[in-house]
């Protein structure tokens, strides 16, 4: 039975990334065996032996941030709404391809869109401008929302994640101009620095494109310097002393906020990891299996050696302290 789940497994593993990668020319369906990289094995990089070729030879477009079978579907699909427009804009043989066709010639009038400038976005852009308070952006959103704009935050309509029976509002992040966070704060990578300044001179590039006014360069670095810090943190269980932001203790927060049940998660790997360096740097106490908790083991080993500089004498909240002396262990 294993086997057979085994297998099922990895065939179902292999015809995802088949569609994920199936960027084919030809109209065959199924797994894209040349994709793979042979000279891997399975059990040793699974990912590289059906993925490895690929990520060697194919070159992105400059247009693209990925590639996938969903950009791939993307595409054709573009193509195909084309042909359907064009076709419409040529016939014009009823009221809905008279509207379309209109609609259409419209985008495609550049002179008349030059002539425009920023004018029909006018009304828009007050309503930005006019913002006074944090308070004021939820409306403006909304708004913007409506309108198909893309925001910080984004509404969908989507199945309850706890109860598959009904639909319900979702709000998440909109996502980021970079690929993703380290981008911006890593300070002392060369790679991260260049892809700032280059996203720096993209967004310059955009605002005199869009004849916004004022210093467009000025502007950009503004957004760049956009403060990352939360306007307030959620905790489980008990506030933390001493951090200056507003804080909301939820107690059992893991059982009743997506947020910190996703932050819990991050907090056991780091854990775990940090026990595991201890453990390499004082084996007496077996932390690598006990992770801190007080199981017998652990309360033997404390009663034999004593405490060590890592271990806790009381329960006050000592938030974001990361012991540092591994090499000193008593």
């Amino acid at each position: 039975m294993r086997k057979a789940m085994l297998a099922l497994a990895c065939a179902l593993a292999l015809a995802g990334v088949g569609c994920t990668l199936g960027l084919r020319t030809g109209s065959g369906a199924g797994i894209d065996r040349a994709a793979g990289d042979p000279s891997v094995r399975a059990q040793d990089d699974f990912f590289r032996r059906v993925n490895g070729h690929w990520l060697k030879t194919t070159e992105f477009p400059p247009d693209k941030a990925y590639l996938g079978s969903f950009e791939a579907l993307h595409d054709k699909i573009q193509l195909e709404l084309r042909g359907l427009v064009e076709k419409a804009a040529r016939s014009r043989a009823n009221d809905d391809e008279r509207r379309i066709a209109d609609l259409y010639e419209s985008f495609v009038d550049e002179a008349a869109v030059e002539r425009a400038g920023l004018l029909p976005l006018a009304g828009e852009l007050a309503v930005i401008d006019a913002l006074q308070s944090p308070s004021q952006l939820p409306a403006v959103i909304g708004r913007m929302t409506r309108l198909g704009v893309n925001v910080p935050l984004r509404m969908d309509i989507d199945q309850d994640s706890r109860n598959a029976r009904r639909y319900v509002p979702l709000i998440g992040q909109a996502g980021l101009g970079l690929p993703d966070r380290d981008y911006y704060l890593v300070a002392d990578d060369a790679r991260f620095r260049e892809a700032r300044a280059n996203y720096l001179a993209y967004l310059t590039r955009l605002l005199e494109l869009s004849r916004a006014p004022g210093d467009a360069a000025a502007s950009a670095r503004a957004v760049m310097a956009l403060d990352p810090l939360p306007s307030a943190v959620l905790v489980d269980g008990f506030a933390i002393p001493g951090l200056p932001l507003p804080q909301r203790a939820i107690i059992g927060g893991d059982r009743q906020c997506a947020a910190i049940a996703a932050a819990s998660i991050v907090a056991k790997v780091a854990r775990d990891r940090l026990m595991e360096s201890l453990h390499d740097a004082d084996p007496r106490y077996g932390f690598d299996r006990h992770k801190g908790y007080a199981t017998p083991e652990h309360l033997a080993a404390v009663s034999r050696h004593g405490y060590s500089c890592v271990h806790r004498r009381s329960f006050l909240c000592r938030a974001f302290h990361t012991p540092t002396l591994f090499d000193t262990i008593e």
